[in-house]
């Protein structure tokens, strides 16, 4: 977590230690043998988002085909419009695309290993902080939620470098995996970018609503392993950031 204090900033991962059973990781490694564009040109049957709205689309995707993703960007509609999407036997980057689609201030890339759910806006706008540049990232076989809180660090030293920051950490989640990165000059997004690539199938996504992505006062992103029993999880987690509004009705008026 990161404080509003002037001195202090702590970094807290500490996400619920879910059980990794034996057949969830021998699925897992199966699945990170095979590459992205591989992955992307899986063919679907059927495509039937039903009532869900994009974010759990997309979540839903992301963790079930151990999908590299960041979602760098949620805003109400993201979390709360129905969808009503069908389609018949498109790919998964079909699938995928059509989805973001139906959001017009969205927009979805493939680069660096990663699919990217963003804004373009919101990738413009100079006060986010995820657009913050970092001029020298590097982390040396760490794992990955370290190498996440060392980059929370780096940002709030860059926004204030009279910080000292503390780091804890949950250890586990992501059993002998470990990450190794030198960046330069490079925007946080990239950077965890980055580190999902590594993973071959973590998915990460913002933390805080569109107006509060200026702001030190909370966590601004997690990463998650890429096991199923985190997807819920990470659903729960984006529809606390937007609770007055009722499921399916924002844009459905």
């Amino acid at each position: 977590m990161l404080c509003k204090t002037s001195l202090c900033c702590a970094v807290f991962l500490c996400a619920a230690a879910l059980p990794v059973s034996n057949a969830n990781i021998a699925s897992r490694r199966k699945s990170n043998t095979r590459t992205l564009q591989e992955k992307l040109g899986t063919r679907l049957s059927v495509f039937n988002t039903g009532t869900k709205p994009m974010v759990n689309v997309l979540v839903g995707l992301a963790f079930k085909y151990h999908l590299p993703l960041g979602l760098q960007y949620v805003d109400e509609a993201a979390v709360h419009r129905k969808l009503h999407l069908k389609l018949s036997n498109p790919t998964l980057i079909e699938a995928l695309e059509e989805t973001v689609r139906k959001l017009p201030e969205y927009k979805l890339d493939v680069a660096g290993g990663v699919v990217q759910i963003y804004s373009p806006k919101a990738r413009a706008e100079p006060s986010n902080l995820l657009n913050a540049r970092i001029r020298n990232f590097e982390v040396d076989g760490v794992d990955p939620h370290q190498a996440s809180a060392d980059l929370g660090c780096s940002l709030a030293r860059k926004v204030n470098p009279r910080i000292i920051c503390f780091r804890s950490i949950v250890p586990g989640q992501w059993g002998a995996l470990r990450i190794t990165l030198h960046m330069r000059n490079a925007r946080v997004y990239e950077i965890i970018d980055a580190i999902a690539a590594q993973t071959r199938g973590a998915i990460w996504t913002v933390l805080v609503p569109p107006n509060e992505t200026s702001s030190l006062g909370k966590d601004l992103w997690h990463i998650y392993p890429p096991n199923p029993a985190f997807r819920q999880t990470a659903i729960e987690r984006l529809q606390t950031l937007f609770p007055s509004a009722t499921p399916g009705d924002v844009g459905n008026q």
